[in-house]
């Protein structure tokens, strides 16, 4: 049985939806990220570039809690999150992606969005069955959410 849900409050207006300070990380005595530090403002697109092996992936990962965090802190939403397993970390809002990934080629980037979507009512056949008429609702309101977040981007 999982336990109880994160509860997440939104990060201030003015405050970065999400900061990592100091993070470090190595793999036996190769250190694949080194005192790295940076914040993203909430409603950005923000992006993380660099040569290869430079660390890209690895940040991504401890920030995902795919990668226990070694030194520094992540902070997401302004709850600290640093040692957070990963499952606590998606369950919260914050979703990793891969670079070669394997989406559901026939659904549309929204519908795979939706798939992977949290807070879902109820997993099981019979949840999906009973609970129809609130499974809509929130595919709706997710679908709104995705739609005017895409209109606000620049």
């Amino acid at each position: 049985m999982a336990g109880p849900r994160p509860t997440i409050e939104p990060a201030p207006a003015a405050g970065p939806i999400l900061a990592v300070d100091g993070l470090a990380h190595a793999f036996g005595g190769v250190q694949a990220v080194n005192g790295c530090s940076f914040s993203v403002p909430a409603g950005s697109i923000t992006a993380l570039i660099g040569p290869n092996g430079a660390g890209k992936t690895t940040v991504v990962n401890v920030v995902a809690g795919m990668l226990p965090l070694q030194r520094g802190h992540v902070y997401y939403a302004g709850t600290e999150i640093s040692r957070w397993p990963a499952d606590r970390v998606a369950r919260a809002g914050l979703l990793r992606t891969f670079q070669l990934s394997r989406e559901f080629t026939r659904l549309t980037v929204l519908e795979n969005l939706l798939v992977a979507a949290t807070g879902h009512i109820d997993e099981s056949l019979w949840g999906a069955i009973v609970h129809r008429r609130a499974i809509r609702a929130r595919e709706r309101q997710l679908s709104t959410t995705c739609t005017s977040a895409r209109s606000k981007a620049p």
